[in-house]
């Protein structure tokens, strides 16, 4: 007697049918008015879907590509910090090449700090004023930049310009003070003698608490309120 095949009774195998019409979306139990206008509007979902995939695929690579030049920004600022007698070039050609990422305004502060260094106040001036137009308010490096530029232009005797550039660092965070304390200095030096009294009285407000009020410059800005109130 032959051995029977255990899967001869098994050779016909066939797929279940399919339930006709719906294709592949009558495998997720969708309502039929679900199942309707997916497969009216076929054409257009696989549009969205190819779109959409192209977009974030897009994003991706912009953004692999910014992180990429920010990686080069910032070598090439290093080497032109390590660049010897051709600093100045160096730091110019990075904040001229890169100049949408973030090392292009340090690169311009450390020109300008540069430049001040060879006696070249209005190229220095120049090169923060630029540094300037790249930052927003928001920018850890926009009051250090302030603070410099109205620096330069005191010193400079453009006082006008020095007190435009004081008040603007007097709305940010954590220098309200100095920077009045600095416009009633601007102010005395200028002839501005009541805007001085006003920046000195800001000042005296500010650090009345806190580790402001054991400043020694409170001394000295309560001297010159006092004697411009004599005058």
């Amino acid at each position: 007697m032959a051995e029977q095949n255990p899967f001869e009774n098994n050779r016909d195998i066939s797929l279940p049918a399919s339930s006709g019409g719906t294709g592949g979306l009558s495998q997720f139990s969708l309502p039929p008015q679900v199942s309707a206008f997916l497969r009216a509007h076929q054409r257009l979902l696989w549009t969205l879907l190819a779109l959409a995939g192209a977009a974030f695929f897009s994003v991706l690579a912009y953004t692999s590509y910014m992180e990429r030049r920010d990686a080069k920004a910032a070598a090439a600022l290093d080497a032109a910090l390590s660049g010897g007698k051709d600093k100045a070039a160096l730091l110019e050609k990075v904040a001229t090449e890169y100049k949408r990422t973030p090392a292009a305004p340090w690169a311009l502060i450390e020109l300008s700090l540069t430049e001040h260094a060879a006696g070249q106040a209005d190229k220095a001036i120049s090169s923060l004023e630029t540094a300037r137009s790249m930052l927003s308010a928001s920018s850890p490096l926009w009051p250090l930049v302030l603070n410099r530029l109205a620096v330069l232009y005191e010193n400079g005797k453009h006082y006008d310009k020095a007190l435009a550039v004081y008040k603007e660092l007097a709305a940010v965070k954590a220098f309200e003070a100095d920077a009045w304390a600095s416009v009633g200095r601007v102010a005395e030096q200028s002839g501005k003698q009541e805007e001085a009294l006003s920046a000195y009285k800001n000042y005296l407000e500010q650090t009345a608490a806190g580790p402001g009020a054991n400043d020694p410059q409170r001394e000295l800005v309560r001297f010159r309120l006092m004697q411009l109130q004599k005058k």
